[in-house]
């Protein structure tokens, strides 16, 4: 017989823009005939070969000898950049963009800044709007005569946005000077009027709750403006709060897959602005928009950073709190369930409500009086949803920590024994066994860790029991779900099982992830193992 132990190691518990175009465009030489062209084509062959000029529709195509259009629509509302960048030296170019009809344009942007210097670009950004048609003019301010360049019509925020992940910190995000500025600004910005410099940020929200974001200038003056993937500013989401350098911050709620843009301002466009950019996930700080945690899963690195007045006192903290962020979980089954926040810089308080806010006597804890790790305990009803408060009960500052739920009756054994959970193996072609519940939360001593394995010292363990149907390969595999912990999962033989558990020999031990992941051991004829997460045995020959 063999048996898996897994050891806790830690604490307690365990975004492109794709251009394609045809071999040529041939422009058109008035805004009737023009041929459309879409969105997302960028570097287009564009052929200034039609001779004559149709009409003089802006201040910057008066005086024009030759012009050719194009035409788009917009699928839904978002910021649009047209830039025509000219191949032919010594042809000066205007481009313009209009919104109307052919019979009666009305000019949402034009340019001619640039000259007659091949490989410069004119562009036009504006916010376009859907089922609006939009006309584009290139005119030849030198000459009658055929002018070689290339159109591009793209997704503004796309263009020259740097992807940047959430719960990034720290990252070097400098502002070089004498940049374009892509859009006008719909919020208070510093400096005045422009010219400003400017760059971009991306990023994909990785959890439906608030995000908090914060640009530290070490030069120059900064602002920091936020827009959702239409080109809608976000309600909240434009500051200068700081006049010089210092760090500007904005906080919003965001839902999960949704792209959002970040725009940091710099009021010299003469030069450079230096400093650093924060991404990260903050808890939701309103009960009504408590973040969803599975009911056997952690929301790894929930960061309780609000800025709204704590809920009141339920009476087992000993004061109202600084700041507040809500989770909630549906329980899967009716029994005990465990609630965790493991702390890494504060003082926490945990306690539970109803869905309806109402708070549930005797789920309130803070045994801990600064960093370490608050566990309460419920009596769940399977189906019924309820609320996690986290609450900083030491300052205003930001704490840092992971939240867990798992039902009681996924607790592994913490000592090697007769009671051991029995898991069997699936052969080849046949399913899976895989524990989904399976959690470790001991309170006895750990046994230490074999010689042969890497070297660690274990918090606490779990075990399971494993009897294989047939000799072979076997593969077991444990998925931790809690980034503040680390997993050790160890395959051990049984020699003799008297007693329960009795002399056993290191096969197999791993521990490749630092943190939240999957350890996987592969073994030949027989297993064990336990942990917070999913324990995956199969035949694997």
């Amino acid at each position: 017989m063999q048996k898996f132990k897994l050891t806790n190691l830690g604490i307690l518990l365990l975004g492109l823009m794709v251009c394609t175009w045809p071999s040529a465009l041939r422009a058109q030489g008035n805004c009737a005939t023009a041929l459309p062209i879409t969105v997302g084509t960028c570097q287009a062959p564009f052929n200034d070969a039609s001779p004559g000029m149709s009409a003089d529709n802006c201040p910057a195509t008066v005086g024009g000898l030759r012009d050719n259009w194009r035409t788009f629509t917009v699928s839904r509302n978002q910021p649009i950049r047209v830039e025509y960048t000219l191949g032919t030296a010594g042809q000066d170019i205007a481009l313009a963009v209009y919104s109307g009809t052919c019979a009666l344009l009305t000019p949402v942007g034009c340019v001619n800044n640039v000259g007659a210097v091949a490989g410069a670009t004119e562009a036009i950004n504006f916010p376009a709007l859907t089922g609006v048609t939009y006309y584009i003019q290139v005119v030849n301010m030198t000459a009658n005569a055929p002018a070689l360049g290339s159109l591009c019509v793209s997704d503004q925020f796309e263009v020259g946005a740097t992807t940047v992940a959430v719960n990034t910190c720290g990252a070097a995000f400098n502002v070089p000077a004498l940049g374009e500025v892509l859009l006008a600004s719909s919020c208070v910005v510093p400096g005045g009027p422009p010219p400003y410099t400017e760059r971009w940020a991306r990023f994909v929200a990785t959890l439906t709750t608030q995000v908090r974001i914060r640009y530290t200038n070490t030069s120059g003056d900064a602002a920091l403006i936020a827009y959702d993937e239409t080109g809608g500013l976000i309600a909240g989401g434009c500051t200068d709060v700081v006049n010089g350098l210092g760090t500007e911050e904005i906080r919003f709620g965001v839902t999960a897959g949704d792209v959002y843009y970040v725009r940091v301002l710099n009021a010299d466009n003469a030069n450079a602005l230096t400093g650093s950019i924060c991404i990260q996930n903050v808890a939701p700080e309103n009960p009504a928009d408590a973040l969803g945690v599975s009911a056997l899963g952690c929301a790894n690195d929930f960061y309780v950073f609000g800025t709204n007045a704590p809920a009141a006192n339920p009476g087992c903290f000993g004061g109202p709190g600084f700041r507040d962020g809500w989770a909630e979980f549906t329980a899967t089954e009716t029994g005990n369930f465990l609630i965790t926040y493991t702390n890494t810089n504060e003082n926490a308080g945990l306690a539970l409500y109803t869905a309806g806010g109402v708070f549930i006597p005797g789920t309130c804890a803070n045994a801990v009086p600064g960093v370490g790790t608050e566990t309460v305990t419920l009596a769940a009803t399977t189906g019924t949803t309820y609320r996690i408060r986290v609450a900083n009960l030491s300052s205003i500052n930001l704490m840092d920590g992971n939240l867990c739920v798992f039902p009681q009756s996924s607790t592994a054994d913490d000592q090697c024994n007769a009671s051991v959970m029995d898991i069997s193996a699936g052969l080849q072609g046949d399913l899976e066994e895989c524990l989904f519940n399976f959690t470790i939360y001991g309170t006895n001593a750990p046994e230490p860790i074999s010689s042969s394995c890497p070297p660690a010292t274990p918090d606490r363990d779990g075990f399971i029991r494993f009897r294989a149907p047939i000799a072979g390969q076997f593969t077991a595999q444990f998925n931790n779900f809690n980034g503040d912990v680390d997993a050790m999962l160890v395959v051990e033989r049984e020699i003799n099982s008297t007693p329960n558990c009795g002399t056993r020999t290191i096969m197999q031990c791993v521990n490749n992830i630092a943190g939240a992941g999957t350890e996987s051991v592969t073994f030949n004829t027989l297993l064990s193992s336990g942990g917070a997460g999913c324990l995956l045995l199969y035949k694997s020959d």
